[in-house]
């Protein structure tokens, strides 16, 4: 059995596929509810964050963990697939959106909906800042979390001891806050790679860090705030000094015109690349040809 499966099937004992249990409330206000649900008619599975109620002032957390299929969740950038293994963490009211496309196949998923305003305002946070869908190993510490307070809650009786409630939504806060840290600090490789894939598809054209943001399913906000977290410079930044680098390499290696090389590097004429050399390396494209 995959861990996957394994998963599914220990929450499906507590949460039988289809119901909704453990409407949670502590003596001090607190809540939370949880469900394992199949969603396969694409019409009906649409939910949109400013239109499903809750109040601005004191906002319930959504985590949705898909465990079959897939999904669509979209906030602020392009709509991102949730496929097993992943999750989306979104807060409402707020301006998402997730549902079932038409071309996706049944959707199977665990979710959760809490109120636990400390945690909340974490999660948003890091979420906002880190990016709301995250994969999540099922036999990892952070999903073994999850599935610690959805049992619990979906064995609950309806009112829950609230420094247990508390400790447990902490206690899971806290793994997901560190696996969005890891997550985040093992992102430098994986950005630069896909951005210099997308360059190498795109080398002699100006690409705006928009269109890079979009290939990841980012905003252009997040995505550059992840990049620059991830890498230590900004993406424009980095897009400069690859086409510098690639531009070096082609004045040492051939004998192609100027104009030619700058525009095979992304820049507008020789004039832009000349203007580009001095700025950054002190010297003139012919200067670094003849000098090797």
């Amino acid at each position: 059995m995959t861990p996957l499966r394994r998963l599914m099937t220990t929450l499906d004992r507590a949460c039988p596929l289809g119901q909704i249990r453990g409407g949670v409330v502590t003596s001090n206000g607190h809540s939370a509810l949880v469900g394992l649900a199949t969603e396969s008619d694409s019409h009906r599975y649409q939910w949109d964050g400013l239109r499903r109620g809750g109040n601005p002032s004191s906002p319930f957390l959504t985590i949705q963990y898909t465990l079959d299929g897939w999904g669509s969740f979209t906030q602020d950038g392009p709509a991102q697939r949730v496929g097993p293994g992943q999750a989306f963490i979104a807060t409402t009211p707020g301006p998402y959106r997730y549902g079932l496309p038409p071309e996706a196949p049944p959707w199977t998923f665990a979710w959760m909906l809490f109120y636990l305003p400390y945690a909340i305002a974490r999660l948003d946070r890091e979420a906002g800042e880190r990016g709301r869908v995250v994969s999540l190993p099922p036999d990892g510490p952070a999903m073994g979390a999850f599935a610690r307070l959805f049992l619990t809650v979906a064995r609950s009786t309806g009112r829950m001891d609230p420094w247990e409630f508390e400790r447990q939504v902490l206690d899971m806060t806290l793994h997901w806050s560190r696996h969005l840290a890891q997550v985040e600090a093992h992102a430098g490789p994986d950005l630069t790679a896909q951005v210099d894939a997308h360059l190498e598809r795109h080398p002699d054209r100006f690409i705006p860090v928009a269109e890079l943001a979009a290939s990841a399913g980012l905003s252009r906000q997040r995505w550059s705030t992840r990049f620059r977290a991830a890498t230590g410079t900004t993406p424009a930044a980095y897009v400069m000094r690859w086409r510098i680098h690639r531009a070096c390499n082609a004045l040492r290696s051939g004998d192609d015109e100027l104009a030619d090389i700058a525009r095979a590097c992304g820049f507008s004429d020789a004039n832009h690349l000349c203007k580009v050399f001095r700025r950054h390396l002190g010297i003139t494209p012919g200067s670094l040809r003849q000098g090797g």
